[in-house]
């Protein structure tokens, strides 16, 4: 994951002399979404109980100035809540997708549409191991629920020849119930087929 994708996007003001480019370069941070295939025929009467965990690993590339320690990049990840459609969580996580109002400030997005996470997103933000853990219903985690990973400010925003690099990360999601290995494994055995070289 890059910490800075460059876009070119239109300039404010048209510019005077036609020979001059209309556009000019922007950083733009991307989030990276992954689905959590949970399918609703699990849920019965019973709803029965299930334990979610969450997992994100990264090397954050640490370098030392004076007596604080600055990563390189930082990552943080959150899931789509229980009660939260996919455009509401879009708005949380990304505040280009918040609506205006008419005054042009941003719109406040609710943040208690959010699964009830034993750490927190605050907490668990704190290191490049990022496990948090979840106990409830089956049909709190049943449909698509998205999980974002995105990039957040470190030392390579000053260095122009580092900003775009990519970096790499692993994200672990453990889904513990009845049913849910079988009901899921067919499904992403056949969206995460990647050839192994041996």
């Amino acid at each position: 994951m890059p910490n800075a994708v460059v876009e070119q996007e239109l300039k404010k003001k048209p510019p005077k002399r036609p020979t001059t480019s209309p556009t000019q370069p922007k950083d733009r941070r991307k989030v990276k979404l992954y689905r959590l295939p949970i399918p609703d025929e699990l849920l019965d009467d019973s709803d029965p109980d299930v334990e979610l965990r969450v997992t994100l690993s990264y090397f954050a590339e640490a370098n030392k100035f004076g007596r604080r320690v600055f990563h390189g990049l930082d990552l943080k990840w959150d899931m789509q809540g229980p009660q939260e459609s996919e455009d509401d969580f879009l708005e949380r996580i990304n505040k280009l997708k918040r609506l205006k109002t008419p005054g042009g400030q941003l719109k406040r997005v609710a943040t208690t549409k959010g699964f009830n996470w034993e750490i927190g997103p605050q907490a668990r933000s704190r290191g490049t191991v990022q496990s948090d853990r979840w106990c409830g219903k089956m049909s709190a985690i049943a449909g698509d629920k998205l999980i974002a990973v995105v990039p957040v400010l470190g030392w390579r925003d000053q260095r122009r020849s580092l900003k775009t690099q990519e970096m790499s990360f692993s994200l672990v999601v453990s889904v513990f119930g009845p049913g849910v290995y079988t009901a899921i494994k067919l499904r992403v055995e056949a969206e995460m087929a990647i050839p192994v070289e041996v």
